[in-house]
This record gives structure tokens, sequence and C-alpha cells, in this order.
């Protein structure tokens, strides 16, 4: 009995598996519940049928052009070819807009394209009909389309789904990444209000250092105003419709035609084509769709050389939109139903349990519990009838599967239930978005910083447009490649390094010209090696070791990537270029540098230069010049002197207080030391230096401004005397004028050298800066792109500011000098001895001989302050001079006068205005943003050298021409409303 009761029980839990499994058998399997679990992903994080929907192509939409008779004689027919790429229209439905470029045109003229549309466009629709042969006329009934063959061409192609037309102002989207105008990331879904479905894609390119967040936006796509690119109204149409076709009726554009107007008579007239016939070349597609291109993957004409041909193609891509709408409702599944049928079968088990052990129903009372720890069940049961506990022993253990089974069960169904209702989610909200295939257009080619301005309006005209399809075109016959013959030409021929101040050692410029002919060296791409050469070793010099460009690449400039192993470390890292020319790149066939002290050992050395040419970057032969740059050193240099009145009235400089312009002495890179500042008729002293170790007492020395001797002085009234190593000048010239001085030096052992030195000429400047010590009183304004605005402040009510003047040249009333006058003029009131006595109240103060003056600001929020600084280098007296400085001035006028026979000269000043707004609140970093704080907090300390800094010479000259050509007025206030 006991046998039979334990098979009876085994053969019960086989049967009790396969019974729970056969349960769910049409809802759930395995693979179900694992879709389930799929689905609670889904929801938190991703749709993955919209993904599937919205699937982005990396590589965007291509053409190429290819030609079937690629190397024609002159008069002979070629057909361009074009393959597409990642459109999702047929052929038939795209829009090729070809453009026809003859040697003659102007690429920088920026009707050229056009020309180049109209020209291609009427070729392509006009076949072999012409006019003339057929008396055509076009002036009866010019105004019907009796031939029927207009054609309204919807955005993205013949079959496209159109576009919106509007601009930025309609739609916000325009010009931003699509990703800008998302409702739902996670499931790429666009605000439809926002977007034209006109894009323009981003291929991306190789990015420079400073550019790497540009390489985010690489694959992306940009949102773009619907235009299409088809050709305007030719100008050249028949003379019967001259007047039209030149008119401003003309600028009818192409593809708009409708059923009521049509293309009539005197549009077809501009194109030259048959005003009877709806197809005029006889292809298929009627005239105003010939025009457009539509369908037109094949372009065929009569070959001219020089003749280059360009595409733009127009249509839907395999790429979709996902925009916004409205999704269904859907009735969501609940766990009762299927709670139901498993306690239905739990109750099926247990009389199986029962009938299996023999046990009535009335025979014991069973209880059971599942431990929420472990998940184990636990049954107790009481047997009523003193039944077989064997019997009693296998039931329990049966009806504990029944209630694992029914845990089981009702998992599974929770699981189930999940999925349905996840399903169901899906199919409603698919319904909420409409799907739209993009529309772009596509050139040829991809903009790089090396084809910007290769034709006027051919979309890559900036480096906003990098990264981006262009309206490239591509030449038909090139003729065998030869090799390029390069003349390079140095300048000066001798250059001299200074080992006195490498400032002043020679801008070198290296110079090459293709001689070939029908070459065009701006496109050619041009590579500069450089090797360091001794004069011994000048034949065997071009070896790994002697290379100094073995870093640059292209893009790196010479300054930076000219480099030595000074240490000897086997590590090449010391700079010895001042140069800001490229290194290699299109275009790049003249460079200029500045060789350091580093750069050469011996006192004749040579720079052996490669210029490896190439006809444009992606040809693999070049050509090879050699050129060698002989360097000497030069041991004289030039140091400069700010002439002032010495306490007893006599006139000089002080070697350690007075020199200006020397980086070496002062050991601050401020520029200066490249080009000097000067105002018109200071007195200057230039003395020479020479190399450490060297006997003055035997050199010569000759003096030189612009080319011109400088005399000596007879009757030396200086105090520094007027011996032949020290020269002394006014300053003479223009604003903005760049002078050289030039010393010439003898040396009884060696020859000749020459030292150089550049100032430039300018009235005196006084840049408006911020002193206060607390950043939350005062600061900067910043502009809405984050830039800091000049002479822009924001106060706050209340509060003690100070504001300083930065005098260009920064050598100006240094070590209690006065150089010049410095004047505040606060809301229309000149700060001086008077406004103290008027407004002994005001709270404002000078400091530091005028330099700083410091004020409260008013209560009042939403005031405006006016600031105005004037410095002013004045030779005659003034009416609040003192006596003193009165003598003065008499004394600087006697010098000109009577030392240098300077009678001409004159006042200069310039005038600086800062508009100061008062606020309620300190700006804090977190709503400005903490960078905008930083420099808004450390303006006011920037010393004035940061702003006038430069690297090269001709940089310099910009900067004055920014730092003096800017300057307005506020309206001034009355005393009576001071501060209002």
């Amino acid at each position: 009995m006991k046998i039979k009761k334990i098979i009876a029980f085994v053969s019960l839990f086989f049967l009790l598996v396969s019974n729970v499994q056969a349960f769910f058998g049409k809802g759930i399997s395995s693979g179900d519940v694992s879709m389930a679990a799929d689905t609670l992903e889904q929801r938190y994080g991703f749709d993955s049928n919209i993904l599937r929907r919205a699937s982005q192509s990396n590589t965007g939409t291509g053409v190429s052009i290819n030609f079937d008779n690629p190397t024609p004689q002159e008069g002979e027919e070629v057909t361009a070819i074009a393959i597409v790429e990642k459109y999702e229209n047929p052929v038939e439905k795209l829009y090729f807009t070809w453009f026809l470029l003859r040697a003659e045109d102007d690429l920088q003229k920026s009707e050229t394209i056009e020309k180049a549309k109209r020209r291609a466009a009427k070729i392509m629709a006009q076949g072999k009909f012409n006019p003339v042969y057929f008396a055509t006329d076009y002036s009866t009934n010019r105004f019907v389309d009796a031939d029927k063959d207009y054609f309204k061409a919807p955005f993205g192609g013949g079959n496209g789904v159109g576009g919106r037309e509007g601009d930025e102002t309609k739609y916000a989207g325009i010009g931003k990444y699509e990703e800008e105008s998302y409702i739902d990331k996670a499931k790429r879904v666009v605000d439809s209000t926002k977007i034209t479905r006109c894009y323009r894609h981003n291929y991306g390119y190789s990015f420079e250092e400073e550019e790497e967040e540009k390489e985010g936006t690489s694959g992306k796509d940009l949102v773009i105003e619907c235009k299409h690119q088809f050709p305007v109204v030719d100008e050249n149409g028949p003379e019967s419709v001259s007047e039209f076709c030149d008119s401003g009726e003309s600028e009818y554009i192409l593809g708009t035609g409708n059923s009521q107007e049509g293309f009539t008579a005197d549009k077809e007239a501009c194109w030259s084509l048959d005003p009877n016939n709806p197809d005029t070349d006889g292809d298929g597609v009627p005239d105003e769709a010939d025009l457009i291109g539509m369908g037109q993957d094949k372009f065929k004409w009569k070959y001219k050389n020089g003749d280059r041909v360009g595409l733009i193609v127009e249509g839907m891509t395999s790429i979709v939109i996902n925009e916004e709408g409205k999704a269904d409702d859907w009735e969501e599944m609940t766990l009762e139903e299927r709670q139901k049928e498993c306690e239905a079968e739990k109750a099926k088990c247990d009389d199986d349990c029962r009938k299996a052990v023999g046990i009535e129903d009335d025979q014991t009372t069973t209880t059971g519990t599942i431990d929420p720890a472990t998940g184990e069940v636990n049954i107790t049961s009481e047997t009523k009838s003193g039944e077989d506990p064997l019997a009693i022993q296998d039931y329990q253990i049966c009806k504990e599967e029944c209630i694992k089974k029914y845990d089981k069960c009702m998992q599974e169904a929770q699981g189930y239930v999940d999925y349905i209702n996840q399903q169901r989610q899906i199919e409603a909200e698919s319904k909420a978005i409409n799907g739209y295939r993009k529309i772009m257009w596509t050139g040829i080619d991809i903009c790089t910083k090396d084809k910007i301005d290769l034709m006027a309006n051919d979309e890559c005209d900036s480096e906003d447009d990098i990264g981006f399809s262009f309206w490239a075109s591509k030449l038909v016959k090139e003729k065998a490649a030869e090799n390029l013959e390069t003349k390079v030409t140095i300048f000066p021929e001798t250059p001299q390094i200074s080992t006195v101040d490498e400032n002043s050692s020679d801008f070198v410029t290296l110079t090459a010209e293709i001689t070939n002919e029908n070459t065009d060296g701006n496109f050619a791409y041009y590579k500069w090696d450089f090797y360091a050469c001794g004069e011994e070793g000048l034949e065997s010099c071009l070896k790994d070791e002697n290379l100094i460009t073995g870093s640059c690449i292209e893009g790196s400039s010479l300054g930076e990537c000219a480099l030595i192993d000074k240490d000897g470390d086997g590590v090449a890292e010391t700079p010895v270029l001042n140069s800001s020319s490229s290194a290699e790149g299109m275009g790049v066939s003249e460079i200029s540098f500045q060789p350091k002290n580093d750069l050469l050992p011996s006192e004749k050395s040579y720079l052996k230069v490669l210029i490896k040419t190439k006809r444009d970057k992606s040809k693999e032969q070049y050509s090879v010049t050699e050129v060698d740059v002989p360097f000497t050193k030069s041991n004289t240099g030039i140091r400069l002197f700010k002439i002032s009145e010495n306490s007893d009235g006599s006139f000089g400089f002080n070697e350690k207080e007075d020199e200006i312009c020397n980086k070496k002495e002062t050991g601050v890179d401020d520029g200066y030391s490249v080009m000097c500042p000067v105002f018109p008729y200071q007195i200057v002293a230039g003395k020479s230096a020479i190399k450490e170790g060297m006997n003055e007492d035997k050199f010569s020395y000759a003096w030189q401004v612009d080319g011109k001797n400088l005399t000596p002085i007879n009757n030396c009234p200086f105090q520094n005397g007027c011996n032949q190593d020290i020269v002394y000048f006014v300053v003479t010239g223009e604003d903005l004028e760049r002078k050289v001085i030039t010393l010439k030096a003898k040396e009884e052992s060696l020859n000749n050298s020459t030292a150089q030195k550049i100032y430039s000429v300018n009235s005196p400047l006084g840049l408006i800066k911020l002193d206060s010590e607390d950043p939350n009183a005062a600061w900067a304004k910043i502009k809405s792109d984050g830039t800091t605005a000049e002479d822009l402040f924001e106060v706050v009510a209340g509060k003690e500011v100070s504001f300083r003047a930065d005098l260009i040249p920064n050598y100006l009333n240094q070590n209690g000098d006065e150089d010049v006058d410095i004047l505040w003029i606060l809301n229309g009131e000149e700060v001086n001895k008077e406004y103290f006595e008027q407004y002994p109240d005001s709270g404002v103060t000078l400091e530091e001989g005028g330099k700083k003056i410091n004020f409260s600001v008013p209560e009042k929020v939403g005031s405006k302050i006016s600031l105005k600084l004037i410095v002013k280098k004045s030779f005659f007296a003034e009416e609040d001079d003192t006596d003193e400085e009165k003598v003065k001035k008499e004394r600087e006028r006697k010098l000109l006068e009577e030392t240098f026979g300077i009678l001409n000269y004159r006042d200069s000043e310039s005038t600086r205005v800062a508009e100061i707004s008062v606020v309620t609140e300190p700006v804090t970093a977190m709503e400005k943003g903490s960078l905008k704080l930083f420099f808004a907090s450390t303006i006011k300390n920037a010393p004035e050298y940061l702003i006038f800094s430069m690297r090269l010479a001709i940089m310099l000259i910009l900067s004055w021409a920014l730092l003096f050509g800017f300057s307005y007025f506020s309206d001034f206030k009355s005393k009576d409303n001071f501060w209002q």
C-alpha cells in the first residue's frame, strides 16, 4: 500500500508540472516572460519600436559624378552621370540641379553659381531645340500656358511629403540641431511646431584642438529653412521678350507653377523652350520639371576646355523624423482574470493530492504558510479520524508542491499582464508618432577649412559651413601630371640674429612661386621643413637630428612646432622661431619667422629649407625645392628710454627706471618689446647695447630712423651726454604710423652688425578699469555671448566703488613723473579743485596722482552713471596749471624748438567713456556662471599690458586701431539732478 502511494505521488508530481505549464500554454512561455521583463526596461528607458522607426544614418546622403568621356576634345559631347546614396525617392523623383562652370567664369562673384545653374538647366531642358530655327513666336499669347507644362515642386522631390516654408521667426528650431527640438529625447520625438522637415547633415571633419567642442556635432542634422536650389530665370532669352527676362518680373521661381497661371509662353521664352510642346527635349519630363532637374541624373553637353560640373540633389532621405501626434485610448488588462484561473488550478491540484494518497475531504484540516524571507512553504495538518500518519505526510508533501506551483502561476500571470499592457500602450502611443522622411540637399563634396571661399555662394563660405555638404564642382579634363617647378625668394638675403635682444633679430620672409603654366599656386599644397646647420656641415645637413620641424602638421604654426633638444635629453621641446605662419597647408606659399638665440650656435650658421609642393593635398606626387638661409649673429642691440625732467630742471633718463619696451630688462612680455608705443612729439633716447663681455670702446655707431640719418646734437642739453652710443630723437608721424629706428655698429675685428626696433605712434590713451576690492559690489557687464563688455559696468546701489586709469603706454606717469594729464568727468562734471569745493560731501575722491577715482553709488536702482576719462599730453599752459607746471611746459617747448628745431608740435589727447548701471543685487556665481563671474571679478585687476599684448607687430597695429577707434558720448546731467 505504501509503495503504491509513493508511486502515485511521484506520478502526480510530474502531472502537476505539466498541468501548470499547459495552463498558460497559450499565453506565456519562457520567451514571453523574458519579453515581459524587457518591457519594463522599455517603460523606463526607451521604446524600441520608435527607435527602429527613427534609426539614424551615420553617414548621411551622398552623391558623386562620373563622366562617360573623361578626356574629351573641345566640342565633343560629354555626359555627367550622378550616383546617389541614402535617398528614399526613386531616381525619377529626385531633383538634380546641375551647374556648368566655364573657364572664364569669375568664381568670386556672387552671381556666378546662379549663371552656371541657368546654363546647365537651359541645355538640359532645351535639348536640340533652337527657337531661331523654328521662328518661334513668344509674343502671341505670352501669358498663356498652351502646352500645360507647368510643374509645382513639393519639397523633398517629385513624390516628397513637403517641407514647411518659413524662417526662424516661425520655426524656432531653424539653425539648431534636431535634438534641440526634441519633446521626448528617449523616443526622439520632435516638436512639429519648431522644425521645417528640411535638414543639413554634418558629416564631420578633423577638428583642431581649440575646436574640440565642435566634435559633438558630427553626424547630426541641422534644421534649416526650406528653400529649393533651382535656377532662376535666364537673363539671355530671345530679344522679343528681353524686357521681361531682364526686369524684376523675371524673378519667377521655378517649381511654383499652377493650373491657373501655368508655365506661360513668356516664361518659356526666357529659357528658349518650345511654348507649344510640353516636353521640349523629348525626355518624357515636362519643361518646368526639366528645368528643376526632376529625374535628371544625367547631364549631356558639348565640352569646352576648362569646364567644371557640379550638382545639388534634393530629396527625401532614409532618415525618419518622428513628429508629435495624439495617442489612442487603450484598455488596461487586470490580474483578476488570471488569478481566478490560478486558484482553480490550485484547487484541482489539492484534489489530485487527496485522491493520490486516499484521504477524504473531511478527514483532515490543512493549513500552510510561506516564509517571506526564504519563500519556503510550511504546511500543518490536523488528522480528525485517525488516518494513517504516513498518508497524511505524503499529502502534506504533495500539498506543498501545489502551493509552490500556485505562487509561480501568479508570478507568471503578473508578468503576462504587464507584457500585454505594455504592448497595448506601445500600439496606442505609436499612433501619436507621425513619421516623415527628412528632406536634404547634397553636393559632391564636404566643406573643410581649405575649401572656404573657393567659390562665392557655394555653401562653403565660412567656418560655420565646415563639415556640411557644399556645392562643389568637378573638373572634366586635367592635363597629365607634370613636376611642379618652384622658385623661392628670401628677404632679407642675409638676416641677422641679435645676441643682445632676440626681439631685434630680423624677420625673415620666404616666398615660394610655382612657375608652371596654368597652375594656380593658391590651391597648391605646401610643406616647409627646416634643418639647422653649421657652416662646415652644410652639405651633409639633411639628417633627422637637424630637423627642427619634425613635429609640424597641417594647421600648426612654426612658432609652436619648430623645436630643438636644448637639454640633450632626447626630447625636442624648446621653441626656436617666433612665427604664426603655418608649417604646411593649401596656399601656404609664404612664411615669415624671427629666429631665437637658441636656433643657431655658431657665429655664422644656416637654415636649410625644403619646400615640398603638390598640386593639391590628395596628390601623391610632389616636387622638392631646397634653399639655404644664411644667418650671422649681431652683437649689438637697442635700448630705448623716455626722457624726463630732473629736479634741477635738466632733462635726461635713469637707466634703471626709465627704460621702455624691453622684455629682457622688465621681465614682462607685454608686447612692447616687439613694437614700442610712443606718442607724438615725445622725446626718446636710444642707447646701444652690446653682447656681455665685449669692449664698447671698440665699436663705432650710426643711427637712423626710417632710413634717415640722425645727426649728433650740438651743445648737448641732456644729463646723460650725447656720445656716439646715445641718440635723442623726437617722435613724429600720424596716428597708427609705424617707424623703425636702426643702429649700425662696427667692431674693429668683426663685420658690420645691425639692430632695429619698431615703434608705433599714437596719442596716449587711458582705459577705464574697475579697482574695487569687493567683486560683488561692481563688475564688468557680461554680454549675452559670455564675453565681457568694454566700458560697460554694473554696480550695486549704495556701495563704494573705485575705477582707475590704465595708461597706454604703460610707462607713463611712473616713478612720480607726470608725463600726461589725467582728467575724470563724472556725470558731466569735471572732477577737479572746483568740483570738490562745490560738492564737499559728494564722497568723490582721487588717488595716485589722479589715476584712481572713488565714489559712492546712489541708492536709486536703475539709474545710470556716466564716467569719462581724458588723457592729454599738453605742451601749453592750462587754466588750472600751477606755476611749476607752466614752467615745466615752457622748458619742454624750448627743448623741442631749440634743440630739435620742432616748431609745429601740438597737444594730443584721447577720451574714453564708461556707462555704469545701478542694480539692486550683486550677481552671484550661480546667476552669472562661474566663468562669467571670474571675468567680472578679475577684470579690474588685469594689468594694462595684457590688453596691449601681442605676438606680431602687425597685430599691434590692429590693436591700436581698435583701442582708438571706438569712443562714444552720453548725455550729461545737470548739477541740480546730479544722480538721476
